[in-house]
């Protein structure tokens, strides 16, 4: 079993963007902004459900 992540996390990054800026209730105005250490759970967690 690999260690490495399978999704690219600029990719991941921007898709999280879209999502949260299609959630967000005012997007033309809103920052998006993610902590590094959240977004690598975030990416963990997600591959681990899809795999």
């Amino acid at each position: 079993k690999s260690i490495e992540l399978l999704i690219r996390r600029l990719l991941f990054l921007r898709i999280c963007r879209e999502i949260t800026m299609d959630l967000a209730t005012n997007a033309s105005n809103s920052v998006c902004r993610f902590q590094a250490k959240a977004l690598l759970c975030l990416q963990e967690a997600t591959e681990a459900f899809l795999i």
